[in-house]
């Protein structure tokens, strides 16, 4: 205590969280007073968990802040100061959100957490990512001995860099990971349907799979030419023949 002004100076030096027992007295040298009293030592909250910086459509966002409090005692209470719709926080600062098509790309928030006394914030951005979507529809017949020819096509809502990966063709097809063009020529072992899978992954790996069948039938015109082509044959090995006997 400063003399004559009665003021209290008191430097903290003893742990967060404890109760200093203080004491002070008053006197005009005549008579006194005396006072006893308690002063709480607080210790600000802080946030020390980083929050996750991305999240996908459709699925579960989670993230459980940490706080750091020397205040064994505090009762911490969480709020959600600014956040994209749909999000929600416990009262024990667990954030839960599932993005919808609609919040894609950059979406702000900022949470808090006070002991009463004082608060600390958080601030962020969260990148929403949308799996590609394919737009092309493939032709499901195919004829053997001609070419079939299919290119998938993927668009991003996100802007992103699309890439094409074959996870299963048939034998004696060819597919092109950069412009997602598939190609093949079906033989005749391979009639009746064909199951194909190929994906389409963007640059930040999501992931949109793209099954189908292509139904390979015989080319008619091919069997048309047996019928046809075998009769003729067989009258002009006859008449090979019979001028052969003549010759004799």
């Amino acid at each position: 205590m400063k003399p004559l002004t009665g003021y209290i100076f008191l430097f903290i030096a003893i742990s967060c969280g404890i109760t200093a027992n203080s004491f002070a007295k008053i006197s005009d040298g005549f008579t006194k007073d005396e006072q006893s009293f308690d002063i709480y030592v607080n210790h600000n909250p802080l946030i020390i968990s980083n929050p996750p910086i991305s999240a996908m459509v459709g699925q579960i966002f989670k993230y459980d802040i940490q706080v750091e409090d020397s205040n064994k005692d505090s009762d911490l209470l969480f709020s959600l100061k600014k956040g994209p719709q749909g999000m929600q926080m416990s009262k024990n600062g667990k954030i839960v959100w599932i993005p919808k098509p609609s919040q894609i790309n950059e979406n702000n928030f900022t949470f808090e957490v006070s002991d009463g006394y004082s608060s600390d914030s958080q601030e962020g951005k969260i990148f929403v990512n949308i799996n590609p979507s394919i737009i092309s529809t493939p032709r499901p017949v195919a004829l053997t001995g001609h070419e079939y020819k299919y290119r998938v096509v993927a668009e991003d809502l996100n802007s992103d860099k699309v890439a094409y990966r074959a996870v299963k063709l048939p034998k004696y097809s060819t597919f092109s990971r950069k412009t997602g063009m598939l190609m093949w020529k079906p033989r005749p072992n391979q009639r009746g349907p064909n199951d194909i899978i190929v994906v389409a992954v963007d640059e930040r790996g999501a992931i949109t799979s793209h099954e189908f069948q292509i139904h390979v039938f015989e080319d008619p015109s091919a069997r048309q030419m047996i019928n046809t082509g075998w009769p003729l044959l067989l009258s002009f090995v006859g008449i090979m023949f019979a001028w052969g006997m003549a010759q004799i």
